[in-house]
């Protein structure tokens, strides 16, 4: 007559079925986990994705800096920035050895560039792809300094409303 309670032989008398509530505590904890795998996961493919941007940028940048190392030891004179001017130019104008005037950019899609001003072909020629297409040009400059040396500035960002530095490069070339 007196029922007297023992608590595992209550748990067996259930036959191991969970409780509702036993069941929405494990999924609880199970999306809690799931939620933590999924932001290590991403923080990692993110800064991945970053550094193989800036990877990508450093090595276009690099190839676009060994190029007009090449062509302006070979050169005559730089053209165009001068030194007497106040601010720096999109552009660069050499002439080399041939008396050939050779122009340099970057084109509207990033692309670095060449033009020979002095053919009647005005189709420019690509030197350098644009590294990636989640990156642009922020900046590209040269400027000519007093005692002769050219310099060259470039910056990538990511593309986007906040526009991120990936790298930035500075360089300075001695003519000859």
């Amino acid at each position: 007559m007196f029922h007297v309670f023992n608590k595992a032989n209550d748990l067996m008398s259930r036959n191991g079925a969970f409780t509702l509530i036993e069941v929405m505590v494990a999924m609880a904890l199970f999306s809690i986990l799931l939620f933590i795998f999924y932001m290590i996961v991403s923080q990692s493919t993110t800064r991945t994705r970053q550094q193989l941007e800036s990877m990508y940028a450093m090595g276009s940048a690099r190839r676009v800096s060994e190029f007009l190392s090449r062509k302006l030891k070979n050169s005559i004179e730089v053209v165009h920035p001068r030194p007497d001017q106040s601010e720096a130019s999109e552009y660069c104008i050499i002439k080399e050895e041939d008396g050939a005037l050779v122009q340099f950019y970057f084109n509207d899609r990033g692309d670095f560039a060449s033009r020979n001003l002095s053919k009647e072909d005005p189709n420019p020629m690509i030197l350098v792809k644009k590294p990636r297409s989640g990156l642009v040009i922020k900046n590209a400059a040269w400027v000519m300094r007093v005692d002769g040396a050219l310099e060259f500035y470039l910056r990538y960002a990511q593309s986007g409303d906040q526009q991120e530095d990936v790298i930035a490069l500075f360089d300075s070339f001695a003519l000859r």
